[in-house]
């Protein structure tokens, strides 16, 4: 007994610690599972960008406030320090103007009479009558197809198209005295008609083989060589009709409800650093899903032959204009926590004027409300200012 209780003991303790170890193994066993499950599903690559993005953004939004926080404890610093001083500026007269904004695109030239020619039958070809550069008038002969086994199959079908002809005038002669059967008949003069439509057919691969220019213009380029194979749909030559091209140019969906027929556009190209006023003459009707752009055409008058296909230009596009505008330089504006304003010169007293600002273009903003366009705005010195601050406008 004595032994007993004691070797019990021990036995327990043994099953005790067995245990512990167990349930220690289950607890790693879950916690690599649940750390597993917690960092096994990553991220995909744009979703972080896109999260650190947004905080970035916070961060600037913040540091903004802040930067404008000091910008405006500056300057009241600044005012309270100067108060007593007498601050140089200098003033611009405002006067209401014409104020036109425009947009800025690029364009290509196009010409819808760019034609590239080919056959309509294959076949080698035996001759290029024109060269590059040589003006073809619509209709003119430019190239031909070796034709020699249309017109010996042509040869061989007028051969047997006059026997036929004349077994179906006689079998016409015999039906119409009732002489013969109807059968005969008809049958010769199928055979006589049949033939009829394959020499027309003949005679149609034959004109075919003349390859003839659909336009007037110049020839732009030559593909093939003589020698080598026609298929027909696979181009020959080019030919350009340089009179007749317009400019195309692909417009930000932004602007589709400014831009209409008759909007006034300045062109620069600046292949010929030569610059010129013109009209939208179409607008497109769809927007291109791939870059949320619209096409509008332009007028070109090119009488000259200056402006050639595919050749590139830069596109002002008026898109806002306002007759009687009140319009002030963009660097005279000066931003508070909720506002913007300027400061004028009133009896030399610069004083504070909260404004609304609409379009700007060039570096010039036009001002919705605010000035009425015959104050005198302090362009330079304003920076130092505060609001009935003694001033001396310098010239």
């Amino acid at each position: 007994m004595k032994n007993i209780i004691p070797n019990l003991t021990k036995t327990i303790n043994n099953i005790k610690t067995t245990a512990m170890k167990n349930l220690t193994y289950l607890v790693l066993i879950v916690c690599i599972f649940a750390l597993s499950a917690c960092g096994g599903k990553k991220k995909d690559p744009l979703t972080t960008k896109k999260e650190q993005l947004k905080k970035l953004k916070v961060q600037q939004s913040k540091i903004n406030v802040e930067i404008r926080k000091l910008e405006n404890e500056i300057a009241a610093l600044s005012a309270e320090t100067n108060k007593d001083k007498v601050i140089p500026v200098i003033t611009k007269t405002l006067t209401k103007r014409e104020f036109v904004h425009y947009i800025q695109v690029q364009g290509v030239v196009d010409s819808d009479k760019s034609i590239r020619v080919s056959s309509e039958t294959g076949g080698q070809i035996k001759n290029i009558y024109v060269k590059n550069g040589q003006f073809v008038s619509a209709g003119s002969t430019v190239a031909k197809v070796d034709d020699a086994l249309i017109r010996k199959g042509l040869a061989e079908l007028e051969q047997s198209l006059d026997f036929v002809k004349i077994n179906y005038e006689k079998q016409k002669q015999l039906w119409d005295k009732k002489v013969g059967t109807e059968i005969e008949f008809l049958s010769a003069k199928n055979q006589y008609e049949s033939l009829l439509r394959k020499k027309e057919s003949l005679e149609e691969q034959l004109a075919k083989t003349t390859i003839k220019a659909p336009i007037s213009g110049v020839v732009d380029n030559i593909f093939l060589k003589e020698g080598e194979m026609a298929v027909p749909g696979v181009p020959i030559l080019q030919i350009v009709n340089g009179s007749d091209v317009k400019l195309v140019a692909d417009v930000p969906e932004t602007y589709s409800a400014s831009i209409k027929r008759g909007t006034v556009v300045t062109v620069k190209f600046p292949a010929l650093n030569k610059t010129v006023q013109s009209t939208v003459i179409n607008v497109g009707e769809v927007i291109n899903p791939s870059d949320r752009s619209f096409k509008v055409e332009i007028a070109l008058s090119n009488t000259e032959k200056l402006y050639k296909p595919n050749m590139l230009a830069t596109v002002e596009i008026k898109d806002y204009e306002k007759k009687d505008a009140v319009v002030i330089p963009r660097n005279a504006i000066m931003k508070g926590e909720e506002e913007e304003f300027v400061f004028i010169n009133q009896n030399n007293t610069a004083k504070k004027i909260a404004i609304k600002t609409g379009v700007n273009y060039q570096g010039e903003t036009e001002v919705l409300s605010g000035l009425n366009g015959t104050e005198q705005l302090i362009t330079v010195g304003f920076q130092d200012l505060a609001d009935g601050q003694k001033i001396e406008v310098k010239l």
